[in-house]
């Protein structure tokens, strides 16, 4: 809203565009309506938020490894690569039904080479059991490089990372399930970063439960 004394617009009322005028008291009044843009809802609009609403969602649920993944410091940078990077992932058809492969999705990226890492879930046990093979040394590939499995339980939306070893040498651990986590419902991967978690490598699609 403005008041303003000006003899062009004296006694002015009346509205012009998305601009009223009126008169209060010995003052001149001009008040701006302001519009609220209705986007068009066509099919492709509605396909690219399903998109972006299927595929945040992933993104929120995977926030605990990101960045580590993509060797930053900032949760954002990091969810900002995770979205790039995975946003085409998401299929979705006329009716808007999604469908996505929650093991292509990528978790981390960079120059090195993948990692060998394997993996099983015994259920009875509630935990998985990890191995991971010795690797040479060649480009991109360097013996002090961490290995790091990451844990994604789809049905409670929680994930988390563990340490590993390195690739010089081959190894197996195992991981115990949170109580609440449910064992048909895991989604695992694994990567690989530099000794100092300068550089990462793409992310390697380990094993997901029968059910999913």
């Amino acid at each position: 809203m403005a008041i303003f004394e000006s003899t062009i617009f004296e006694n002015l009322s009346g509205t012009v565009g998305n601009v009223t005028s009126y008169k209060l008291k010995d003052k001149q009044v001009a008040r701006a309506k302001i519009f609220s843009r209705k986007d068009a809802k066509t099919l492709q609009q509605l396909k690219q938020r399903t998109r972006m609403k299927t595929i945040s969602l992933f993104k929120h649920h995977l926030t605990p490894i990101l960045p580590s993944g993509f060797c930053t410091s900032s949760r954002k940078d990091a969810s900002n690569r995770f979205l790039a990077l995975n946003m085409g992932k998401v299929e979705v058809d006329d009716e808007l039904n999604v469908t996505i492969d929650p093991l292509q999705l990528a978790i981390s990226d960079g120059p090195l080479a993948l990692p060998v890492i394997e993996a099983k879930i015994d259920h009875a046990g509630r935990r998985i059991i990890f191995r991971w093979k010795k690797q040479p040394l060649m480009p991109y590939m360097y013996k002090n490089d961490c290995l790091y499995g990451a844990i994604y339980e789809t049905q409670m939306g929680r994930s988390r990372k563990v340490i590993l070893g390195t690739r010089a040498e081959a190894g197996e651990t195992t991981w115990e399930l949170p109580k609440d986590w449910n064992s048909h419902h895991l989604v695992i991967y694994g990567f690989a970063t530099t000794a100092d978690g300068q550089k990462s490598s793409p992310t390697l699609g380990v094993l997901k439960s029968e059910e999913l």
